[in-house]
């Protein structure tokens, strides 16, 4: 399952944007994130 987080140590090495989720700069509001990851639909289709 994709995840959308902060970029933040510990975070960073975790996740792996494209593969595993989504980071996003601390000045950008949540919502924001969440909507441009749904509309880039990356790993919609993804098995894991």
């Amino acid at each position: 399952m994709p995840v959308l987080a902060y970029a933040r140590p510990g975070l960073r090495d975790s996740i792996h944007p494209g593969t595993n989720g989504w980071l996003i700069a601390d000045e950008i509001p949540l919502s924001s994130g969440i909507a441009d990851a749904l509309d880039q639909g990356g790993m919609r289709n993804s098995p894991n």
